[in-house]
């Protein structure tokens, strides 16, 4: 699956109609320095862990998927041989479980 065709999936979908890759971490990023959308996705270690409390679930999206967004936004620059801009925003991020069903979906704007 291409990486801006994840983002437009019709998230209302019965969960067993929707096609996504397994293990997906895709992040929709705006470059605020150049006004420049980037779409990124790579495959995680499949850690996606069952989260019961809203303490469960503010520890692991603050710590862990901030690391994991931090590390593909830098990854991406340093293969591209550039510099991580100044600002940037995340706008979208989706995360998919070890069966390709939705574990995570935040759209910020």
């Amino acid at each position: 699956m291409e990486q801006k065709n994840v983002f437009n999936i019709d998230l209302r979908l019965k969960k067993n109609q929707k096609r996504l890759p397994k293990n997906l971490y895709a992040i929709k990023v705006l470059n605020v320095d150049c006004n420049e959308i980037i779409y990124l996705s790579t495959e995680h270690d499949g850690y996606t862990p069952i989260l019961e409390t809203e303490h469960e679930k503010s520890n692991f999206f603050c710590d862990y998927l901030c690391n994991v967004e931090a590390m593909v936004v830098s990854e991406y620059f340093k293969s591209i041989k550039k510099e991580i801009p100044k600002e940037w925003y995340s706008l979208c991020e989706i995360m998919t479980d070890s069966k390709g069903e939705l574990y995570h979906y935040s759209k910020k704007f």
